[in-house]
Order: structure tokens, then C-alpha cells, then sequence
């Protein structure tokens, strides 16, 4: 348990340190802090979830 633990906070924390956060819409890449180094807005991920949503043809109900 206490392995499981270790290996859980190792891996967190190298995920942590590579500063990535990406946001997906039905496996369209909306986001990337990566590309574009900073945390995305609330309007960028609306903006990127309406254009996604336009390119594959979903509709809402």
C-alpha cells in the first residue's frame, strides 16, 4: 500500500513539473498550455469547444 502510494506521488508530481494542461473536446485538442504557455481563459475554452463542435457537425440540444 504504501509502495502504491510513493509510486502515485512520483508519478503526480512528474506530471506536475512538466507544466502541461490540456483541455479535449470529444479528442479535438481545444487547448495547450504547452503551445501557448499560459492557463486558458473560460472564453477559450468555450471559443474552442463551439469551433470543435462546428468542425464535427454535433449540434446541441
Amino acid at each position: 500500500m504504501m509502495g502504491l502510494w510513493f509510486i502515485g506521488n512520483t508519478v503526480r508530481q512528474n506530471l506536475l513539473s512538466t507544466g502541461a494542461f490540456e483541455v479535449s473536446y470529444a479528442g479535438t485538442p481545444i487547448f495547450s498550455k504547452l503551445a501557448t504557455g499560459r492557463m486558458p481563459t473560460l472564453a477559450d475554452v468555450v471559443e474552442g469547444v463551439g469551433e470543435a463542435m462546428a468542425a464535427g457537425g454535433a449540434t446541441t440540444q
